[in-house]
């Protein structure tokens, strides 16, 4: 799977629970595949060990 198809591809369940955890408990780590995801979706922005819900991710969130 290419960079685009990540970008690309639908909203998956695990991905908002990600989101979800990242807005409410700093200590939570995503695995690194999942991480991964929401960086190439651009709903997470990572600065060595903090990530950050960017605002398409917490429009994510806040949809649910």
């Amino acid at each position: 799977m290419s960079f685009r198809d990540v970008v690309l591809e639908g909203v998956r369940p695990a991905e908002v629970e990600a989101l979800s955890r990242l807005c409410t408990d700093p200590d939570y780590r995503p695995d690194s595949a999942l991480l991964r995801r929401l960086t190439a979706k651009d709903w997470v922005e990572s600065y060595g060990d903090a990530h950050l819900v960017t605002l398409q991710g917490r429009t994510l969130v806040q949809a649910r």
